[in-house]
């Protein structure tokens, strides 16, 4: 019994540091700047290959060491290749400003340069648009009196419901924000894996607030 519980103790210990390790050395990548792009210019540069094969046989080092396992290196190693081929596939820039700073001049001006926009604000408007989900659930939750003549939704009768109404307001934010990120992922898996759009910019006024990134 006691082997089967320092075995259970040891192995536990071993995927603790494991974790703990790999947050270091993704960490480590990020701020050395070891990205796919890199890797895969025309002409990569030595440097960038060099720290990918470090990257790599330093993980390799570890599980072998820990488990001492063939499989387990070949199954984090693609594991670990493909999250950081997709993780960086996915990069985008954000954008975000008050009002009258000037947001919607650079906007403007990146997309003439050819880069792709999402737009928050136009997204936080579509997926309210009568018929969706999540026009529904805003009036099961909010009932049919935030809704006008023309089945569209009243935003000031649905703002001046929540603006005293702190519970109400989370209620709001829940049903909206879950929607508005889930229509930023679409469009953002859609630019960059099929399309591969080389420049992507979020146009999120609540960037921080809502803490998409």
């Amino acid at each position: 019994v006691e082997s089967e519980e320092h075995l259970i103790m040891d192995t536990v210990y071993k995927v603790i540091f494991f974790i703990l390790y790999a947050v270091i050395i993704n960490i480590t990548a990020v701020f050395v700047g070891l990205n796919w792009n890199r890797l895969t210019r025309t002409k990569p540069t030595l440097s960038s290959l060099v720290l990918m094969v470090l990257y790599l046989g330093t993980y390799v080092f570890v599980v072998w060491v820990l488990f001492l396992k063939f499989w387990y290196v070949i199954a984090l190693a693609l594991i670990e290749l493909g999250c950081f081929y997709f993780g960086v596939r996915l990069q985008f820039v954000g954008l975000t400003g008050g009002i009258s700073c000037g947001k919607s001049t650079v906007v403007a001006q990146l997309r003439q340069e050819g880069a792709a926009i999402i737009d928050c604000d136009v997204i936080a408007r579509q997926v309210v648009e009568p018929g969706t989900p999540t026009y529904y659930k805003l009036i099961n939750t909010f009932g049919i009196d935030i809704i006008k003549e023309d089945k569209t939704l009243d935003r000031e009768k649905l703002g001046r419901l929540i603006f005293s109404d702190k519970n109400a307001r989370k209620k709001l934010n829940s049903i909206t924000h879950n929607a508005i990120f889930k229509e930023i992922w679409r469009q953002l898996y859609d630019l960059k894996m099929k399309q591969n759009h080389p420049f992507v910019v979020l146009d999120a006024p609540l960037l921080f607030e809502t803490k998409i990134l």
